[in-house]
This record gives structure tokens, sequence and C-alpha cells, in this order.
């Protein structure tokens, strides 16, 4: 599973277990807006 598609349930829980970053999970969605941003609009 791609770390954007993580729910935020999940997400918490790699972050408490120390399995990924803030700063890994916060680039992972920053990116995936940026590659389908022109299609969705989503910012």
């Amino acid at each position: 599973m791609k770390l954007y598609e993580l729910t935020i349930e999940q997400a918490s829980g790699l972050l408490k277990d120390k399995e990924i970053s803030a700063k890994e999970l916060t680039r992972a969605v920053l990116d995936r807006i940026d590659a389908v941003d022109a299609t969705v609009g989503a910012i």
C-alpha cells in the first residue's frame, strides 16, 4: 500500500511505531497531490 492510500488510523499507527516519519508521510501526500492536481483540481 502506498503511503498516500493510508487511512488516518493506519498512518497514526505507523507513525507511533516509528515505521514511517511524519516527513515521509507528508512528502508522499504532497507528491500525490502534485501528480493528480491537474486532473482533479484538488488545490
